[in-house]
């Protein structure tokens, strides 16, 4: 029984799910291992440069030229209590923040900001095709299924060639 523990950023393994969790251990973090849950893919990736650190990759497209990796990166809230009656207690929360990156086959990190410009702009010579591909689909390329279909497509045009 496999599954990713996103705060600690290590998947956790036990014999099967009947095993008690006391037994659960952590899976080696190395390059060479990759996990397959359901139908979502992990591959582990050490920290190259700066702009992304080691850790474990959602794989959301594996093409010909470039790859869509996610990070999910958990944020802990702790709960807070009302200062006065005026105010209302808040529960403690995690708040879910993907990133995206854009990888080359030769395992260059490009994250993709926040921004649709922004994220445009890494899609460097073909940005006019791309550009194209948001009107004509009406795209939102800061939603998911969107930035994936961006990148297939990029992935085979820029293969192409």
């Amino acid at each position: 029984a496999l599954r990713y523990d996103a705060m600690a950023d290590e998947i956790e393994v036990k014999e099967n799910l009947y095993v008690e969790d006391s037994q659960i251990m952590a899976l080696a973090k190395d390059p060479e291992i990759y996990v397959k849950i359901m139908a979502d893919m992990f591959v582990y990736r050490d920290a190259i440069e700066a702009s992304h650190g080691a850790g474990y990759f959602q794989v959301l497209h594996i093409g010909n030229t470039y790859n869509l990796y996610k990070k999910v990166v958990k944020k802990y809230y702790p709960a807070k209590k009302a200062q006065n009656s005026f105010e209302s207690d808040v529960l403690a929360t995690y708040v879910d923040r993907p990133i995206y990156y854009l990888v080359s086959q030769e395992g260059n990190f490009q994250e993709f900001k926040s921004s649709k410009n922004k994220r445009l702009k890494l899609f460097q010579n073909k940005q006019s095709e791309i550009k194209k591909l948001v009107k004509s689909g009406k795209l939102d390329l800061t939603k998911e299924e969107d930035l994936l279909r961006a990148v297939k497509y990029y992935d085979a045009i820029s293969s192409a060639q």
